[in-house]
């Protein structure tokens, strides 16, 4: 037996996320499992969906309630959380049949994985989002149930926030598919700082084209919010023959293969050129779309080649670890 738990709509209202969490706790334990004498009875929770009726206080603790959801799982055996943002609404709150039906698909799979009939249930994750250039950021997904997501373009529900300007709204002119696992996102303009980025937060996400995952469930993206991106960067230091620093090399082309050998290449993921060493020699190329992580091992090559055999030129090929 299991606890489905679909409710939390009518707390958000004056509420706060530790007010809830504790709250939360606290009806599992002495709610359910104390009175019940099953202290692992499975909890199946049922995470906020839309609410597209409300406006003002209704809404502004609403993600509040969304995060003590989520973090109330992670930190909590037994329990489970199940996303239905999609789920299509009979008005302004409650679901309609198809939106029953499909969050109770939902729910039964996390009931099998808690009897172990099935491994995983949850849609993708947004693992990180690494900066490519100024306006460029690689949303980068980590996927349980399905391996790969739709549509390819125009997927809706990110969004983005400058904290260097005061938290002020950039707007995500595209999101588009790259690869199973990267949603390349472009914002309309720079940020001041590092943006931070959101999926399907909020009351009423946009979900005309929620990327979804292809597994027989259709998950969509888990809500995500807050998550700063980060400038993955490879380095190396440039010398002459002499060993003398290269300082202020300027026209420097550059790639970057995620294969730390050159007989295992694909094709680089990133890319660049006019590049510069700074005062100590140092190179640095921003590697967003590489899939290393901090420590990891790739191959940078650097030339300032015009392509032309005859040409003199300088040149570095080698492993380089992601910083």
């Amino acid at each position: 037996a299991a606890i489905i738990f679909v409710q939390g709509e009518a707390d958000w209202n004056g509420t706060n996320y530790a007010t809830y969490l504790a709250g939360l706790g606290t009806t599992v334990t002495d709610g359910f499992r104390t009175p019940l004498g099953q202290s692992n009875l499975p909890i199946i929770i049922a995470a906020l969906g839309r609410y597209t009726s409300g406006s003002g206080s209704d809404t502004t603790t609403y993600e509040h309630v969304k995060r003590a959801k989520y973090d109330y799982v992670g930190a909590t055996a037994n329990t489970y959380i199940v996303d239905r943002i999609d789920c299509t609404l009979a008005d302004g709150l409650h679901l309609d049949g198809p939106g029953s039906a499909k969050l109770g698909a939902r729910l039964a799979q996390a009931f099998k994985v808690h009897l172990g009939t099935a491994t995983q249930y949850r849609g993708p994750s947004i693992a990180a989002v690494n900066k490519v250039n100024s306006t460029t950021f690689n949303a980068i997904l980590s996927h349980r149930l399905g391996s790969d997501i739709t549509p390819a373009t125009q997927i809706t529900g990110f969004k983005a926030t400058d904290p260097g300007a005061g938290g002020a709204a950039i707007t995500v002119t595209s999101a588009l598919r790259q690869s199973a696992t990267v949603v390349q996102l472009v914002l309309a303009s720079a940020p001041v700082g590092l943006p931070v980025i959101s999926y399907a937060s909020g009351a009423t996400p946009v979900i005309t084209a929620m990327a979804r995952d292809n597994s027989a469930l259709a998950l969509p993206i888990e809500w995500a919010e807050g998550i700063t991106a980060v400038e993955k960067t490879a380095s190396v230091s440039l010398v002459n023959a002499s060993n003398a620093a290269q300082v202020s090399l300027t026209g420097l082309k550059w790639a970057w293969f995620d294969q730390a050998s050159p007989d295992s290449f694909a094709a680089p993921t990133d890319k660049g050129t006019g590049e510069v060493t700074d005062g100590s020699g140092v190179l640095t190329v921003l590697i967003g779309n590489s899939g290393k992580t901090s420590g990891q091992a790739g191959w940078l090559i650097v030339t300032d080649s015009d392509g032309n055999p005859a040409t003199v030129h300088k040149a570095f090929s080698g492993p380089v670890a992601v910083s």
